[in-house]
């Protein structure tokens, strides 16, 4: 990846740059995400309930255990 002045990021693609898009959330950020949610750890981030076992095909983050609510979508 390449800066090319600015914050931009680009990327060489067959001797061609190309713009990268600006992240929606920091390295740190992104991290701290895997760490805590509930589609990474299986388990509510208030009272670590534990989410049924086809917790990877949900879309909406609701502990029924203590009313944690998923805000990030």
């Amino acid at each position: 990846m390449k800066n090319c002045g600015n914050q931009r990021q680009y990327l060489n693609y067959a001797g061609e740059l190309i713009l990268q898009p600006q992240l929606r959330w920091t390295r740190e950020e992104q991290m701290e995400l895997l760490n805590w949610h509930p589609l990474f750890t299986g388990k509510c981030p208030s009272c670590k309930a534990s989410f049924s076992k086809d917790y990877t095909a949900r879309v909406h983050w609701d502990c029924l255990e203590c009313g944690w609510m998923d805000d990030t979508v």
